[in-house]
């Protein structure tokens, strides 16, 4: 029998804790990296479906997490949310904050300000904020030249909530996007722009902002769990209202209207990433909490 079982995602976090408590493994630790979907709100309700999938998780949730000694969350609305659900007890969970990144890979680089350019970068999902993006685009594009707006990510066929391929090849017909597609290495790509953008409807605490931040980019991102986390509003980016292309378009506006604020707020996300996102320091509190 190991000493510790350490497990994460959803279904490790839920039946490899069960098995480690039958088995007999005095130290069981769970991370959980976001709520996902089941947990995140949508603008037109949730689904009947969609409520059943979640109060049946809740209760493995509740079931699992009686049994372990430590959760690992990202940010403080996951832990709230899973103490108002009644999943675990409040002494057990820990919030850990960012997964970190090897900060060496992304090196700040001052954000380039002619052309100005906005990049997204995920899978180009609903819930990834990628319509919201797409219509900002379209509404600076009418009123500003030589704005670019990058794109990164693909589509998932499987998941109903993805851009679809024709409305994909109908931007890039009409220019409103430049589709890069999926990339291995995204920190050429961030250096090549202005301001990074990822209005998503919820997250575990973004990978994809963090290595922006590193580089030294300014942020714009939604208000909501996850998100709200990396960005100080109004010193290295803006947290505008989830689900708003309008709000979007305005905080892209404000950036296109004042470039030293893109470079000002560049600097304090790359301050910010070198205190809070080094990996390192992020293995070590996890290491401590395994070995406590």
């Amino acid at each position: 029998t190991p000493d510790i079982v350490f497990s994460y995602f959803t279904k490790p976090c839920i039946w490899g804790s069960l098995a480690a408590y039958y088995a007999g493994v005095h130290k069981i630790i769970a991370m959980l990296e976001g709520l996902g979907f089941l947990f995140t709100e949508q603008p037109s309700g949730i689904p009947q479906k969609t409520k059943i999938l979640k109060r049946i998780q809740i209760l493995l949730y509740r079931i699992a997490f009686k049994k372990i000694n430590t959760l690992i969350v990202l940010n403080k609305d996951d832990r709230n949310d899973l103490l108002n659900a009644g999943c675990i007890e409040d002494r057990k969970v820990y919030v850990l904050g960012g997964i970190g990144i090897n900060l060496e890979h992304y090196k700040y680089s001052p954000a380039p300000l002619e052309p100005i350019s906005f990049i997204f970068i995920g899978r180009l999902l609903r819930e990834k904020g990628i319509y919201e993006f797409i219509a900002a685009a379209k509404n600076i594009k009418e009123r500003f030249e030589g704005v670019t707006f990058n794109v990164l990510g693909n589509i998932d066929p499987a998941n109903p909530g993805s851009l679809k391929q024709n409305e994909l090849d109908t931007i890039i017909k009409e220019e409103i996007i430049n589709y890069v597609g999926y990339v291995n290495d995204v920190s050429h790509w961030l250096s090549k722009s202005s301001v990074f953008v990822l209005p998503s409807y919820r997250e575990g605490f973004p990978r994809s902002t963090q290595e922006a931040m590193a580089i030294g980019r300014a942020v714009i991102t939604t208000d909501v769990p996850g998100c709200r986390d990396t960005v100080v509003n109004n010193s290295n980016g803006f947290l505008i209202q989830r689900w708003s292309s309008d709000a979007l378009a305005e905080a892209m506006e404000k950036f296109i209207l004042s470039k030293e604020l893109i470079r000002d707020c560049g600097k304090e996300s790359a301050r910010i990433a070198k205190e809070k996102f080094d990996t390192r320091i992020t293995n070590k509190k996890i290491i401590t909490i395994l070995l406590s």
